[in-house]
């Protein structure tokens, strides 16, 4: 979205001049993290759950990934949903602190 509106508007926004580059072997975990995450589920109370072994064995086997690779995308993608799932918990909190100010 933010890349977009740069190519629109011709400025680039601060988020896109100091996103960080990811290794190519970084950027395959995230893409596959991406795809997964499509799968996750979340209640209004617990926020969102961790992603489940199920949705990632079947894109492994859409994307016909070799059994031998599979724990390894697995690790790197558990890696990624750890940090986004207490990144969003973090969010929840702020917004929720935020509104008991109001």
């Amino acid at each position: 979205m933010l890349q977009e509106m740069a190519e629109e508007s011709g400025i680039t926004p601060q988020a896109l001049l100091n996103r960080p580059i990811l290794c190519e072997r970084l950027a395959h975990h995230y893409a596959v993290f991406l795809e997964v995450s499509r799968a996750r589920t979340a209640s209004a109370s617990s926020g969102y759950y961790p992603l489940q072994w199920g949705p990632f064995l079947d894109y492994c086997q859409l994307h016909q990934i070799p059994h031998e690779d599979r724990l390894w995308v697995w690790e790197g993608v558990e890696l990624i949903d750890d940090v986004w799932i207490e990144l969003q918990r973090d969010k929840m909190k702020t917004e929720a602190e935020a509104a008991k100010t109001k």
